[in-house]
């Protein structure tokens, strides 16, 4: 478990934060632009100073006693922020020395199914796949807890269900922690063990995502139940056609998300949007 209780305040801003992460868990730090969320992330990063309180590791170590340089972390931001003139490969091991260097690199070339590109260089490769390598560059050390800011957020649709599986995949085989920002509901819902509330510099409450985005506090402009009537699925995303009254029309969600809550032919679905965020959930 991370036990984390960090106060930090600059000008007229002030971060409190209490959150507990169970180790080995995908969590999800959720809120409005401007509440706090990145500050949060560099403070556990040790990239910014001056806050008090603990960030208790699983080992019993405080890492807010510790320089950013020997926190088994790794961070990965919106923007890939690779280094334009090395390559692929010596991108995912800056940083690393010893032995095993080569060995560790070639594990996460393959694991992100690049090594054909690992000479190659970012200015070379897709969007999808600089955010690959971007990931690996993160991991490459085995840190203990991972941090995401929005990793998603500039990708297509379809590159970023790939990012996500990816990350769930090494997530589940490696045993790292992650929290992980993100503005989007339906993401939050489908990848997150846990979701943390942070409103105006406070953590407001965290828990299941079922809790915190289906529960009392799941919001939005429109919100309508529908009938699911046809399934397709490529193993990694899958057409649903719904029925809302008179009404049928498609969407794309993942497929695990899928499998994991039985959504079939048949099943009941709650949609909701609010401006140009449209989620969908089981109905139980």
């Amino acid at each position: 478990m991370f036990d984390i209780s960090l106060t930090f305040s600059r000008g007229d801003f002030t971060l409190q934060a209490a959150l507990q992460l169970r180790a080995g868990g995908l969590h999800v730090l959720f809120g409005p632009s401007g509440s706090g969320k990145t500050t949060l992330l560099r403070l556990l990063a040790g990239l910014e100073n001056k806050a008090v309180g603990h960030i208790h590791a699983p080992d019993g170590r405080n890492w807010l006693k510790m320089p950013s340089r020997l926190r088994p972390v790794g961070l990965m931001f919106q923007q890939h922020a690779l280094f334009p003139h090395l390559s692929v490969r010596h991108n995912i091991a800056f940083g690393l020395r010893g032995k095993t260097e080569n060995e560790r690199v070639a594990m996460l070339l393959e694991a992100i199914s690049l090594s054909h590109r690992a000479h190659c260089r970012p200015g070379s490769l897709s969007g999808g796949e600089c955010q690959r390598v971007a990931l690996a560059r993160a991991l490459a050390p085995a840190p203990q807890l991972l941090l995401l800011d929005e990793p998603f957020s500039s990708l297509d649709e379809q590159a970023a269900r790939e990012l996500q599986q990816l990350l769930k995949t090494l997530q589940q085989q490696d045993g790292f922690t992650v929290l992980m920002v993100t503005h989007n509901k339906s993401e939050a819902y489908r990848l997150a063990d846990s979701v943390w509330l942070l409103e105006a510099g406070k953590v407001s409450g965290g828990g299941e995502p079922d809790h915190m985005l289906m529960g009392q506090r799941l919001s939005g402009r429109f919100q309508a139940e529908a009938e699911v009537c046809h399934v397709e699925s490529d193993g990694l995303m899958a057409r649903l056609e719904v029925r809302m009254e008179k009404r049928r029309f498609s969407l794309l969600v993942d497929e695990s998300w899928r499998l994991q809550h039985g959504i079939e032919a048949g099943s009941r679905v709650l949609l909701t949007a609010k401006a140009s965020d449209f989620s969908v959930f089981p109905v139980s």
